[in-house]
Parts: C-alpha cells; sequence; structure tokens
C-alpha cells in the first residue's frame, strides 16, 4: 500500500501515523479503501 500526502503532516505526526496506518492495514487488508486523517490529529495538537 502506498501512502500518498504524507509531505503535508507535521513531521511528528508523520512518524506515528506510519506505524499505525501499517498496522490498521495489516489487520484489515482489503476492507480498507482510504484513512482520513484532520482536526488535531493531522496537526498533532
Amino acid at each position: 500500500m502506498e501512502f500518498i500526502n504524507l509531505d503535508k503532516l507535521n513531521v511528528d505526526v508523520k512518524k506515528k501515523l506510519k506505524p499505525y496506518c501499517n498496522s490498521v492495514l495489516t489487520k484489515l487488508t482489503d476492507n480498507v479503501k482510504s484513512i482520513v486523517v484532520y482536526g488535531s490529529a493531522s496537526s498533532g495538537e
């Protein structure tokens, strides 16, 4: 799975988000079509 638009995220958020996304995708495989991050989750606040 390729992650796109991660360059728009805060560096600290990106470091935490990539492993989380990999974990979700490993467990749910083809059932996930997209993962959207918004609000304070995207800014790290």
